[in-house]
């Protein structure tokens, strides 16, 4: 009987341990469970808070530019004046793309202690891209006789200068993206054609102040710009992040009518 007696006590006290065991486990895996989801939400926030910078710079209605005729708002419906009222509020100056470049620099610098010294960081780097459609709008902005480019870019990389757009034509962009979709190191930027961004703002800023007709009823002069931006977003699948932001080039062709 005393032999029973102390082969139960054993069995309980087995089953206690177990018991215990088998709480603390799951305590742990609550806690970690817990943990894993606060550090999920607070990334969460993170990318938000990052990406809330650069929503600003979209621009969502696809029918808001004719890019063959340069009218804006192609809706029948609306009123010359009103569109174009409309589209001076919604669209990019070229205040706002040096904002986004200006931006850029910023993350472009910060993502690695190591950046200057060598190391690019492309999965955490933000990439401008301004697409002029038109290369030859801008009339040897570089200087030197050199050949106007199609787009102007900024992206990762140890030599890239703070002030400056580096521009290059559609086959060089293409070369490009490519090289840095596969984080390649070894981009020469000595080839793109390095323009101050100070002339792309004395440029592109060109407005005069419009006096509109029935429209818009709220208001019966505004700024209307020669140049405006429309803006696309793209986000990176792997860090949740908006990662490029392309810029594309509207002009109003009937600013000096």
């Amino acid at each position: 009987m005393e032999n029973a007696s102390k082969a139960l006590i054993m069995v309980v006290s087995i089953l206690i341990g177990v018991m215990i065991i088998a709480f603390m486990t799951y305590m742990f895996s609550d806690a970690s469970n817990l943990s894993r989801s606060q550090e999920a939400k607070e990334n969460e926030k993170r990318i938000s808070t990052f990406n809330a910078d650069f929503y600003g710079y979209e621009t969502l209605n696809d029918g808001l530019v004719d890019p063959n005729t340069g009218n804006l708002y192609k809706t029948t419906t609306e009123q010359t004046q009103y569109a174009r009222f409309h589209a001076s509020k919604e669209l990019n100056k070229i205040s706002d793309v040096i904002t986004a470049v200006n931006e850029a620099y910023d993350i472009n610098y910060k993502n690695s202690n190591e950046y200057r010294a060598g190391y690019i960081e492309y999965t955490n780097g933000m990439v401008i891209v301004i697409d002029l459609r038109e290369n030859g709008i801008i009339d040897d902005i570089a200087g030197s006789g050199k050949d106007s480019k199609s787009k102007y870019v900024i992206f990762p990389h140890k030599d890239i200068k703070s002030g400056y757009l580096y521009g290059m034509t559609d086959t060089e962009y293409d070369s490009l993206m490519t090289k840095i979709k596969n984080r390649d190191k070894n981009i020469d930027i000595s080839s793109y054609q390095k323009v101050e961004c100070s002339k792309f703002l004395e440029f592109f800023r060109e407005s005069r102040t419009a006096t509109s007709a029935d429209n818009p009823p709220d208001n019966s002069t505004y700024i209307l710009y020669k140049y405006y931006f429309s803006g696309e977003l793209n986000i990176n699948s792997t860090t949740g992040k908006i990662d490029r932001v392309t810029f594309t080039l509207v002009t109003d062709k009937k600013y000096d009518s």
